[in-house]
């Protein structure tokens, strides 16, 4: 999918959904981890694993700053500034327009 048809999408539909974007190693070590947190937390369904869970969770904080996907994000959240809409977080949670 090229950038001009992710971003179309985007504009579109208010989100996209990239297949195999992230690479298979990435994805099994955030399985690995949801399935820890299930084991220590069996009184917590896996939707409910948010903020109270992961805020100091040194894994979450690697995640997030893990090369693999700042290398993803980094083309979209430049694109968003040049476009003039504002930081990242706000293009990222752009409401649907209808």
């Amino acid at each position: 999918m090229t950038g001009g048809r992710i971003v179309s999408r985007y504009e579109r539909d208010g989100y996209v959904v990239i297949p195999q974007v992230i690479d298979p190693e990435l994805v099994a070590e955030v399985q690995g981890h949801v399935e820890w947190l299930e084991c220590r937390h069996p009184d917590v369904r896996p939707e409910q694993f948010h903020h109270r869970l992961i805020v100091d969770d040194p894994f979450w904080i690697r995640l997030c700053t893990d090369d693999r996907l700042i290398d993803l994000i980094e083309p979209s959240a430049s694109r968003a500034r040049s476009c003039g809409r504002g930081s990242t977080g706000r293009w990222m949670n752009r409401p649907r327009s209808t």
